[in-house]
């Protein structure tokens, strides 16, 4: 198939928004080379490349890692899941793809902003969404606006004021 016809430009304009805004996104991609979606994906042996699919971070989660070499302890297989709305199916396009192991090497990974190793490890081995720097700044400004509306109810309480009240009581 044809890039274009595939989708390709918008597959990864999409991966890379969701990415930022999700703290990670995939592009999974649908290549015929005779192995099943859990294994590597063989370069030699493509004959077609028949879709792609684009997720957010949280359709996929870590699921065995690679024990050796320069890629040791980063995911070398991810556990896709879908949602029980769609009859386990991801997309139309992808009907026989439903909750599965799927290799690393099947897809291009959408990160989110930088993220140290601690953090990420605390976040099953994601980044940060772009908006999680925002979200402090948003709390804080929505928390002023509830006090100034406090202010506001509580402003105008009426005030009575008695001539000679203080010497009549005493």
């Amino acid at each position: 198939n044809d890039l274009t016809e595939l989708g390709a430009k918008d597959a990864c304009l999409e991966g890379r928004i969701w990415g930022l805004l999700y703290g990670g996104a995939a592009t999974i991609i649908g290549a015929e080379d005779g192995g099943g979606a859990g294994e590597p994906l063989n370069l030699g042996r493509i004959r077609s490349v028949d879709w792609l699919t684009t997720i957010d971070r949280l359709y996929l989660c870590p699921n065995k890692l690679y024990e050796r070499g320069p890629r040791a302890g980063q995911p070398e297989t991810y556990w896709l899941t879908t949602s029980a709305n769609n009859g386990g199916r991801l997309f139309e396009q992808t009907p026989n793809l439903a909750s599965c192991e799927v290799h690393e090497s099947r897809m291009l990974l959408w990160p989110g902003v930088r993220t140290a190793r601690r953090e990420r490890d605390a976040n099953g081995g994601w980044d940060h969404s772009v908006l999680d720097k925002t979200w402090t700044a948003v709390r804080t400004f929505e928390t002023l606006w509830k006090a100034v509306e406090i202010l506001m109810t509580d402003g105008p309480t009426g005030v009575y004021k008695i001539t000679g009240l203080l010497e009549a009581i005493s």
